[in-house]
């Protein structure tokens, strides 16, 4: 019934100004940094959040990242993605990323709630292509070029795109970190799916080095005139081991949501491997992230 009465509200929404691609509120997702603001440098190095995050820190070649979302499953929405990055010449780093989403076991009704017809598809999928680069003061810029498909049963549009961000860390005060970027922007695009702003600040709070500290923070996400999401986080690492925790709120039209997150990771050599986990309202279970990440040097 959950899924039924979410048709019902996103049809004549998707439907309502012909330049509006559907799915355009599943890439609200935070697939790839469930526990970890958008703005900010997350291990996948993939561009969604911010492309200025495609940028190397290190001497590593290439880097390859995937990462999963699986809501409960009153919901029934799954997102995959996978991401890789190359360093090129003069501090310069080119990435490509493709992300996945959709929710399943949908459809339609005929003449009650209770009649089911034939089942439809609702989904997105977004492909991007980004080139950035870090100066040797820890200032990192990025571009991506964007194009998202979406359907919603019948109907099938895509839309160009275009974000930037920039990103700037070791900032001398407590060594924090400071991130901007846009996400979904498009030219001549319609008022009803405006893009995405991100912001986030954190600072060591604790510790001598990245290996073994203690980090906190706050997030700011402006989807639209209505809706805002603010994010306090903290993380906590020693050695290979980290473990991250934070509270969302999301306002929107006066109405605010709570949701707390948290997430571990496993660093082993050239790999990292998270598990995160996001609270839900509603009494409806949780969802939970697993990413995995790789660099060649």
């Amino acid at each position: 019934m959950k899924r039924m009465l979410f048709f019902l509200v996103a049809w004549p929404a998707c439907l309502a100004a012909a330049q509006t691609v559907p799915g355009g509120d599943l890439m609200r997702f935070p697939i790839g940094y469930l526990d970890r603001p958008a703005a900010l440098r997350t291990d996948l190095g993939a561009d969604l959040g911010n492309p200025a995050n495609v940028s190397f820190t290190d001497s590593s070649r290439a880097r390859l990242g995937v990462a999963a979302i699986q809501t409960p499953s009153d919901q029934g929405v799954s997102a995959h993605l996978i991401s890789v990055s190359v360093a090129l010449r003069g501090r310069l780093a080119a990435g490509l990323t493709v992300a996945r989403i959709s929710v399943d076991d949908l459809f339609r009704t005929d003449t009650d709630p209770q009649t089911f017809g034939r089942e439809f598809s609702y989904g997105t999928t977004l492909y991007s292509a980004t080139i950035a680069r870090r100066n040797a003061g820890g200032f990192s810029a990025g571009l991506a070029a964007r194009y998202r498909r979406g359907e919603l049963g019948d109907e099938r549009s895509g839309a160009l795109g275009l974000d930037a961000g920039v990103l700037a860390e070791h900032l001398p005060f407590l060594d924090a970190s400071a991130g901007l970027a846009s996400f979904l922007w498009r030219p001549g695009g319609d008022t009803d799916d405006p893009p995405t702003v991100n912001a986030a600040f954190d600072a060591r709070a604790f510790g001598s080095d990245e290996k073994r500290q203690v980090r906190a923070g706050l997030a700011v996400s402006i989807i639209d005139r209505h809706k805002r999401e603010r994010f306090v986080f903290g993380s906590a690492r020693y050695g290979i081991w980290e473990g991250r925790a934070g509270l969302n709120r999301a306002d929107a039209f006066g109405v605010q949501e709570w949701r707390g997150r948290l997430g571990f990771l496993l660093r082993f050599g050239r790999y990292v491997v998270g598990v995160a986990r996001e609270e839900n309202g509603a009494g409806l279970a949780p969802n939970y992230q697993f990413t995995l990440n790789t660099v060649i040097r």
